[in-house]
C-alpha cells in the first residue's frame, strides 16, 4: 500500500509538469449574461501524456468556473472551457487556476496552483426598451420624425441636381428613372444628437441605503440600453457624468466606447463637483435625456433644458 502511493504520487506530479495554460475570453462580457471562457492546454513533455485534469479558476466567477479534460498527448494542444457569469460590472481580476489530477489510480487528489493573473472589463447589461418608453422617446424633440436637411449620413430627400455639388451624392437609380441628374440630402447631424446624462453624484445628506445602489445601477443598465438603441439607429450619441464626458460620435466601437465609461462609473459623494459640469461641454445641441437614479436639486439650478428626465425608481 505504501509503495501504491509512492508511485501514485510520482505519476500524479508528473502528470501536472510541463502543462501551460491560457485563457482566451469572449470578445465582450455582460453582467448577468453568461459566457464560454475557453482555456487552451498545453502538454510540453516530449514523451508522456497528462491524463484527467481538472482546472478551476481561483477567482470565483461563477458556480460552474471548472473545466476537466481527460488526456492530452505529449506536444499537443487541447482547449475546453467553463460556462461562467458576473453579476456585478466593473473590472475583474483573475488571479490563477489550480489544475489537479486523479491520475492514476483515483485515490488521491494531486493540485498544483498556477498564477494566470489578468483584468477584464465586465460591461453593464443591455436590455430591450419597454414599447410605452419608445413611443415616448420618438415622440421628443429632435428624436422625432420632424428632421432638417444637412450633411449628415441619413437620407434626408432626393432632389434635381444642381451645378457644381458634389458629384459623390448623386443618386444614379434615381437618375436613371428620371432621366436626368438626381442627388440625395443628409438629415442634419446636430438636430439628431442624443445626449445622454447619467447623475452619478449623491447629492443627499447621509449614507447611500442599498435602494440607492440598485437604483444607480438600474440606471447605469438604462443608459447602457439607450446608447444602444439610439446607436443602431445611427443617431449620434454622447455620455456625460460627474466622471467627464464622451463626445456624440457613432458606431459599434463607439458603444463599447461608453459601455466601456459606464463599467467603471462610480457614485461621488458629496464632496465634489457640481451639476454645472453638465453644462460646458453638453451646450444645448440634440436631443438631452437625464437618467436620475435619486433626487438631485442641483440640476434645476444649470439651467440645462432636458427633453427628457428618466427617474428610476419613481412609480
Amino acid at each position: 500500500m505504501l509503495s501504491m502511493i509512492i508511485i501514485s504520487g510520482i505519476l500524479s506530479e508528473g502528470c501536472l509538469r510541463g502543462i501551460d495554460v491560457e485563457r482566451i475570453f469572449p470578445r465582450h462580457i455582460f453582467t448577468s449574461t453568461p459566457f464560454y471562457l475557453r482555456l487552451r492546454i498545453t502538454n510540453r513533455k516530449r514523451f508522456l501524456s497528462s491524463f484527467s485534469l481538472s482546472l478551476k479558476e481561483i477567482t470565483k466567477i461563477s458556480d460552474q468556473g471548472e473545466a476537466r479534460l481527460f488526456r492530452i498527448p505529449p506536444r499537443k494542444t487541447a482547449h475546453t472551457g467553463y460556462m461562467g457569469q458576473f453579476e456585478k460590472r466593473g473590472r475583474t481580476t483573475f488571479k490563477g487556476i489550480i489544475i489537479s489530477t486523479l491520475f492514476p489510480f483515483g485515490f488521491f487528489i494531486k493540485s498544483e496552483k498556477r498564477t494566470l493573473p489578468c483584468e477584464v472589463i465586465v460591461y453593464p447589461r443591455i436590455d430591450k426598451l419597454p414599447v410605452y418608453l419608445k413611443e415616448e422617446i420618438q415622440a421628443i424633440g429632435n428624436i422625432s420624425y420632424d428632421t432638417k436637411k444637412g450633411s449628415g449620413i441619413t437620407l434626408y430627400n432626393i432632389r434635381d441636381y444642381r451645378a457644381g455639388e458634389n458629384s459623390r451624392s448623386i443618386h444614379w437609380k434615381s437618375s436613371a428613372r428620371q432621366s436626368r441628374l438626381m442627388i440625395k440630402e443628409f438629415e442634419k447631424e446636430k438636430e439628431r444628437t442624443v445626449n445622454l446624462f447619467l447623475v452619478n453624484r449623491f447629492g443627499t445628506g447621509g449614507s447611500i441605503s442599498k435602494t440607492d445602489l440598485d437604483n444607480f445601477e438600474r440606471g447605469v443598465e438604462l443608459t447602457a440600453s439607450l446608447a444602444n438603441y439610439f446607436l443602431k439607429k445611427d443617431y449620434p450619441v454622447g455620455l456625460f457624468s460627474f466622471e467627464g464626458y464622451i463626445p456624440d460620435a457613432q458606431g459599434e466601437k463607439h458603444l463599447y466606447t461608453i459601455l466601456n465609461e459606464l463599467a467603471l462609473l462610480e457614485i461621488k459623494h458629496n464632496k465634489g463637483p457640481s451639476a454645472q459640469v453638465f453644462m460646458g461641454p453638453a451646450g444645448h445641441n440634440g436631443t438631452n435625456i437625464l437618467i436620475l437614479p435619486w433626487d438631485y436639486q442641483d440640476i434645476d439650478r444649470t439651467g440645462l433644458i432636458f427633453s427628457r428626465i428618466l427617474r428610476i425608481g419613481a412609480e
